[in-house]
């Protein structure tokens, strides 16, 4: 079929699209990670008035925003080289 016969053409490329791959099923998960860390923080934190749990809230957010910013930045650039190569 013409699904089998581009994945041995594109086998070369595999290197790129594993990766891009795996961002596509992390990006969701991260996706909904951040709102629930910020209806902890609002939750949790915030109104009761819980200072000691700001760090640990804050820095689980800022954690996951970063690996979400990097997943998009990776994902573009292989994107970009995958395009260029087809």
């Amino acid at each position: 079929s013409v699904f089998f016969r581009s994945i041995r053409e594109l086998r070369p490329l595999w290197p790129v699209w594993l990766p891009l791959l795996l961002i596509a099923m992390l990006s969701p998960l991260l996706a909904v990670a951040l709102p629930v860390v910020e209806k902890r923080l609002i939750d949790d934190v915030v109104l009761p008035r819980r200072s000691d749990l700001l760090f640990d809230v804050a820095a689980l957010y800022a954690a996951i925003w970063t690996l979400s910013a990097f997943a998009t930045v990776v994902a573009s650039a292989l994107r970009s080289y995958l395009g260029e190569r087809m």
